[in-house]
């Protein structure tokens, strides 16, 4: 009877082992996932800093190179 005391007191102490290494993983993960999610963020408002939005231009008038149009149109309007 001791010995499976001592058995099951050695597996219960394995396994929260176990758990504490598992609920540090996580938090590390937890922890990378927000940077990667903060990278990301940045990434994609710096890739938005020096875009153009033109409004006004219709449907299809830029043909098949909407720079060439736009620049052509910028030429003869401003």
């Amino acid at each position: 009877m001791e010995t499976r005391v001592e058995e099951m007191e050695q597996r219960v102490g394995e396994v929260e082992e176990w758990s504490a290494n598992a609920k540090e993983v996580l938090l590390q993960t937890v922890e990378e996932q927000q940077r990667m999610l903060a990278k990301l963020t940045d990434l994609e408002t710096r890739s938005r800093r020096n875009n153009l939005r033109i409004f006004g231009i219709p449907e299809d008038q830029e043909a098949d190179n909407p720079t060439e149009y736009v620049e052509k149109l910028l030429k003869t309007e401003l």
